[in-house]
């Protein structure tokens, strides 16, 4: 499924990258990585969140005008967000060349969207861990006392 979705985004970006103008140049410029970012994940019981990854790859052709991407395990919230962008994006003439770091920019965006909600999360998992550990001992001593 995730190799499908990867294939339908790299024939969107085909179809997007045949619309930019010829350079006639040999330059191209390349970038490769990966992001790891948490996602809640519904479940009912144990952690509620997910550790999820997304490779990136992309080179840009100059010479060419065009991109190369490759996509692997990009989130869905990702993949309904590029296909309204892009959209929006290649309906404008004047906003096609920035194509490129949208999708930069929106896998980055997503990416550390929930960073803030994971983070409180692992707080209020200390301080619920720090008062039962102080609900104990505070038993114990009163059992003692």
């Amino acid at each position: 499924m995730a190799f499908i979705k990867a294939l339908r985004l790299a024939q969107v970006c085909a179809v997007a990258s045949t619309l930019q103008p010829e350079r006639r140049t040999e330059a191209r410029a390349e970038l490769c990585y990966n992001l790891r970012y948490y996602e809640e994940n519904g479940r009912e019981s144990g952690n509620p969140w997910s550790l999820r990854q997304t490779a990136i790859y992309h080179r840009y052709d100059i010479g060419q005008g065009c991109w190369t991407w490759f996509l692997i395990q990009p989130s869905h919230l990702f993949h309904s967000q590029l296909i309204t962008d892009l959209s929006q994006v290649l309906d404008d003439n004047s906003q096609r060349a920035s194509v490129p770091t949208l999708l930069h920019n929106m896998h980055l965006t997503l990416g550390l969207s929930s960073f803030g909600d994971y983070i409180d999360s692992l707080h209020s998992e200390v301080v619920r861990m720090v008062c039962s550990d102080a609900l104990r001992r505070n038993q114990r001593e009163c059992a003692n006392g």
